[in-house]
């Protein structure tokens, strides 16, 4: 997931809208588009497809999305 974030972003926003529409709580859908526009911003979401180490450890992942945050928002 983490090289085609960004087009996830529009996405998710589309169903909060769709949600919302219904009356239907749209939250969890903004917060999801949160999430991917947070990893488009990082090294993961700079990758490509290829690039992508699809075994890497959650952990690396969570660990790589914290670091990188940090930096980007000091």
């Amino acid at each position: 997931m983490t090289p085609k974030a960004h087009r996830w972003i529009g996405e998710m926003e589309e169903i909060a809208e769709t949600f919302k529409e219904l009356g239907l709580s749209e939250h969890i859908f903004h917060g999801a588009a949160d999430v991917y526009r947070l990893v488009e911003q990082t090294s993961l979401g700079k990758e490509t497809s290829q690039e992508c180490n699809r075994d890497r450890p959650l952990k690396d992942i969570i660990a790589t999305l914290f670091q990188e945050d940090i930096s980007n928002n000091l």
